[in-house]
């Protein structure tokens, strides 16, 4: 059983892509060996997530994309723990690789209107440049995977045109 208290500590010590991909095989061994997203994982997850000092680390954007590719094998549950999270620190992710990677995460993870109000609001709260790029991208990419529904697309260009 993989210790993830240990696997924080290394993380949070980590130096370039190398270390953190190392962090990240470990968890993905577990949760490769397991019938469900471990609860441990997670916590790592959100750790990553929460924590400033560790999201907007310029070298931790492929970690972040790696914990997302994930995401199918998490339960609703976890799924929404992980949203909530990102909704509530979005404002402070100041790295432009890391904004993309997670707006787009949740343009292709969660259904198309539990997605537009995400991102909505990330964009509306984001405080630099990047943070409303991603969001930006996270909404264009929501609005071609609806295309069907002419109401959101409607929604998301107003959105996009009243913040550009």
């Amino acid at each position: 059983m993989l210790d993830y208290k240990e696997v924080m500590r290394e993380l949070g010590q980590a130096n370039g892509s190398k270390a953190l991909r190392h962090c990240y095989e470990r968890i993905e061994r577990e949760i490769l060996s397991s019938d469900h997203y471990p609860s441990g994982a997670i916590e790592v997850f959100s750790s990553v997530l929460s924590d400033s000092s560790i999201f907007n680390r310029d070298d931790i954007s492929d970690f972040i994309f790696m914990m997302m590719s994930d995401m199918y094998a998490m339960s609703d549950s976890q799924k929404n723990k992980i949203l909530e999270l990102l909704c509530f620190n979005y404002s402070e992710y100041q790295v432009e690789k890391t904004c993309l990677i997670v707006c787009d995460a949740v343009a292709r993870n969660y259904d198309s209107k539990r997605a537009f109000e995400a991102l909505s609001n990330m964009l509306l709260s984001a405080k630099c440049i990047a943070g409303k790029r991603g969001a930006a991208l996270g909404l264009d990419v929501v609005a071609k995977n609806s295309s069907g529904d002419a109401k959101l697309v409607g929604a998301i260009k107003s959105l996009l045109g009243r913040t550009s």
